[in-house]
């Protein structure tokens, strides 16, 4: 059978009608797992999405990958190897720390396979000199436009920090209120958009959320000390700021994760939840750098 044959038959009748007349009974969370991963077909043709490789991996076992699957499998073993991500050290005024150093190459490989991705560092910890980093190395190329999206409240210390850290970057401070600016804003095109605080965004039904997802741009970074607090929508509404084609719809997110997860602890489905936002999102707290501290 097909995958989709399998499917089709399985939601119709909760069973697989054998070519000699018997019926089949299949896992039920083999089925579910399969209709997450494939939940993109069109009649003719399965599609498969990036941010499920690993997950495909994990039901194909060793079996034999194309071409166009290695490639995409070399980003994920890629995540794996962050430390030795040969790239030029950070060209800021400051001796970046072991963890930051880690942080600064995580936050582009992801850029450099134009992929976001949330540092979620303890505050204290340096997230704001970390993201700086990145910025000065993208902005080595003349031309280049980036937009910082934060409370009111940090406003200063973003300058001040890029003023003692970056200085060669040029700044300019909008004192706007972005949800009710995007209407302008949403015209330019941005190599890249950071989003401090980014809980800012978990509603995501809020005006600012929706102002935010308008934004244009090839790269994008969430920096946040408490990326998920409440639920798991909040976890939707930053990765479709980070990465919009990962979850599909938020009827989708829900049918497939929220729902199972939250009202019926379906341990797979927080596996598979797990390892999907694995890549994508950095935390260390305070106890694990103590020693770079």
């Amino acid at each position: 059978f097909s995958i989709l044959d399998v499917l089709s038959s399985y939601k119709k009748d909760s069973y697989i009608m054998l070519s000699d007349g018997t019926s089949a009974l299949i896992n039920k969370k083999y089925i579910e797992k399969l209709e997450r991963l494939f939940k993109d077909s069109d009649k003719k043709k399965v599609k498969l999405s990036f941010f499920d490789l690993p997950l495909v991996e994990e039901l194909i076992e060793d079996k034999i990958f194309s071409e166009e699957m290695n490639r995409t499998r070399d980003f994920f073993k890629g995540i794996n190897n962050i430390k030795n991500y040969d790239i030029e050290p950070p060209r800021v005024k400051a001796q970046l720390r072991e963890y930051q150093e880690y942080g600064y190459k995580w936050l582009s490989y992801l850029m450099d396979n134009n992929l976001g991705g949330c540092l979620a560092d303890d505050m204290g910890l340096g997230k704001t000199l970390q993201a700086i980093s990145v910025l000065t190395r993208l902005h080595q190329v003349k031309g280049r436009k980036s937009l910082v999206v934060m409370p009111k409240s940090l406003i200063y210390n973003w300058d001040g920090e890029i003023k003692r850290f970056s200085p060669k970057l040029k700044v300019g401070i909008y004192y706007g209120n972005f949800r009710n600016d995007i209407e302008i804003i949403r015209d330019y095109d941005f190599d890249a958009v950071i989003l401090d605080e980014s809980q800012n965004i978990k509603n995501v039904n809020a005006q600012t959320t929706k102002a935010i997802m308008l934004l244009n741009a090839k790269h994008r970074i969430a920096l946040s000390g408490t990326p998920i607090e409440n639920n798991l929508s909040e976890l939707y509404s930053l990765f479709r700021f980070l990465n919009p084609s990962m979850f599909g719809t938020m009827e989708e997110f829900n049918n497939y994760y929220a729902i199972p997860i939250q009202r019926e602890n379906d341990q797979e489905a927080i596996e598979e939840l797990k390892k999907k936002v694995y890549p994508f999102i950095l935390r260390r707290i305070k106890k694990e750098v103590l020693k770079d501290l």
